[in-house]
């Protein structure tokens, strides 16, 4: 599947972990780092559904760029397929990725998009907080259609038109 004109990946990983992705994403002069679950099969060459919404979504909001990273990079089409225990090994590595593009882009606010999936795996919830640790102080984001138990959206769901608005994680959030 191609990407949607105009967000076509320039970012990606720059060495390979087999069956994982780090990072992907089109730089722009006005680009929000994404933070989604886990990657799907999108990668520089090839968009899927979930980062073609997602673009076109960003683009209805005014960004023209993007940068996509996960709470955990092994790629998983299905939530239920990520492993039962954390991989340590890429997921310091996910982290260091992660710091390098915070400091890259640094005036980039942050979109929180990871949904329901948060709660699939208890890790997931460690990621999220060392990632937010390393986002101290960065404006976040969310879709404006919050879950039920307060988490910011996942896009693959939501309409080309939805906004993003301002988002704070609580406690009872996680």
């Amino acid at each position: 599947m191609k990407y949607k004109e105009g967000f076509e990946s320039n970012i990606w990983d720059e060495k390979k972990v087999d069956g994982c992705r780090f990072v992907l994403g089109r730089k722009g002069k006005n680009t929000l780092i994404c933070i989604g679950a886990n990657p799907s099969k999108a990668d520089e060459n090839n968009s899927d559904m979930t980062m073609n919404k997602l673009c076109q979504i960003l683009a209805n909001n005014g960004y023209d760029g993007y940068v996509m990273l996960n709470l955990y990079p092994l790629i998983a089409t299905k939530p239920d397929d990520l492993p039962k225990e954390c991989d340590e090994s890429i997921y310091s590595q996910n982290l260091e990725i992660i710091k390098r593009i915070l400091s890259k882009f640094l005036s980039s606010d942050i979109l929180l998009c990871y949904g329901v999936v948060l709660k699939k795996r208890k890790y997931l919830q460690k990621c999220l907080d060392d990632i937010m640790a390393l986002c101290d102080g960065r404006k976040l984001k969310c879709l404006d259609a919050i879950t039920n138990d307060g988490l910011p959206p996942h896009p693959s769901r939501k309409s080309n038109k939805i906004k993003i608005i301002d988002f704070k994680i609580k406690n009872d959030n996680k």
